[in-house]
Formats: structure tokens, sequence, C-alpha cells
């Protein structure tokens, strides 16, 4: 049974038992003062009189009183519903336009989870992958000027020497060297930083003190024999990186 049929099921067995009582009562009340019209009522009928009441007034109050709790419940899940929306709402409305988000979440599984349509569109999703992608009409180029998003695909993120004009710049050795000449947004290439290796000269010839195996090279001893120029062995990767954890990454476009 639905909970619409319980509360009519209940609401007719309530009226019944109030009819019954309205018809039977006055019967009652009304044979003992034919029998005598001048006595007083009886305990006997004070107390049917009573029960009858309290029955009809319970009954009602107690139809009153579910209908009531679950209206109560109704409006406590809206309200509840309410607050986690407008958390929700808050929480979209906290992030301002050309905020970047890192995620765990593809693309597609991104715009579901923001409200966004699959189908990309730079004037109604609110956020955009971070791919160099065009987002003309959108609220990022209103804000920002630019009518593409920061291409981020491969990059880590670095942030620039100044943020606020009365805290300066950054001055104390962790300082990008090219950050007083960059924008938010700017690409950097990669760099080793400056460096050198000591060599020293062994039995069999030169070594890299510390490693690596002898080289052969002529002794500065012997002036009179000349040496092709020296190249150490190569080693290492594609490029130079620290330890890291692939993630995809967004951009506010939209409110």
């Amino acid at each position: 049974m639905s909970e619409t049929e319980r509360i009519a099921l209940y609401g007719n067995l309530t009226a019944i038992i109030v009819a019954v009582l309205t018809a039977v009562l006055p019967q009652i009340l009304k044979r003992g003062r034919r029998q005598d019209p001048g006595r007083p009522s009886t305990k006997r009928e004070t107390i049917t009189l009573a029960l009858a009441v309290f029955a009809s007034v319970s009954s009602i109050t107690s139809l009153i009183a579910y209908g009531t709790t679950r209206q109560t419940r109704s409006v406590v899940d809206l309200i509840k519903s309410d607050t986690q929306f407008r958390a929700e709402l808050g929480l979209q409305l906290a992030v301002p336009v050309g905020s970047v988000l890192s995620s765990m979440l593809s693309p597609a599984d991104f715009a579901t989870a923001v409200g966004d349509p699959r189908s990309f569109s730079p004037t109604t999703n609110q956020w955009s992958p971070a791919d160099g992608r065009s987002v003309g009409g959108s609220g990022y180029e209103a804000t920002t000027s630019s009518s593409t998003v920061p291409d981020l695909r491969g990059l880590f993120l670095r942030g620039l020497n100044q943020f606020d004009a009365h805290m300066g710049s950054r001055i104390d050795g962790f300082e990008d060297p090219n950050g007083n000449t960059r924008r938010a947004g700017d690409t950097q290439a990669d760099i080793v930083g400056t460096h050198s290796h000591r060599f020293g000269f062994g039995p069999a010839g030169m070594s890299q003190l510390g490693n690596g195996p002898d080289i052969p090279v002529v002794h500065p001893n012997h002036p009179g024999v000349t040496a092709n120029p020296l190249h150490t062995g190569t080693a290492g990767g594609a490029e130079t990186r620290p330890r890291n954890s692939a993630v995809y990454y967004y951009v506010r476009i939209n409110k």
C-alpha cells in the first residue's frame, strides 16, 4: 500500500468513527432524557459522552498529526535537498572565470560531473579542457582578452614571481629566472641549469672524478701527440623532469 493510500484509509476510518459517534451519542442522551426529563445526567452518560468526545478528538488529532508528520518529513527532505543544491551552487559560483582545476576525470566525464553538455560550446559550457582550444565569445575571453585557453597538455604549472604588487617579487633563490617578463599562461622551454664536470688524469688517461671509466687521452707530458676532441657518453631520457602523476587540467570559462 502506498503512502497516499494509507493516508486515505486513515482518513476514511476516522470519518466513520466520528460519524458513528455523532449519530449514536445523541440517541443515548435523548433516551435518558425521555425517561426522566428532570433528572441530571448520570455518571454513565457523562463517561459515555467523554469517551465519545475523546475518541473523536483523538482520531482527528491522529490524522492531523500523521499528515503533519508526513508534511514535516517532506519539508525536511526539501530543505536537505535545497541545502545540498545551494552548497553545490555556492561552490560553482565561488570558482571565478579563469580558474584552473586539475582532475582525474576525462573531458566527457568531467562535463557530466559539472553539468556541462558533452558537445562543447564556448558560450554555454562552464568549463573547458586546458588544451589551447578557441573559446571566443566566452566569459574567459571577456575577462582575459584571450580567445583561447592555455594549452597545459604535458606541462607543469609554475607560480609567477609576483602575485600582488604590494608583496613584490620573489628573490630568495626559488624565483623563476625569467619570471619578471612572464604573464599567466606563458609557456617556458625546458633547460638544464648551469653546471660543470671535473676531470683528472689517471694511469690510463683522463677520467671523470668520482664517476665513469677512464677516457683515453694524450697526457700533457707528451705534447707532440695530438688527440681528437673529447665527448662524454650520452645518458638519460628525452627530458629532465621530477617525479609526477598525470592529470587533466580544466579552465573555468563561463559562470
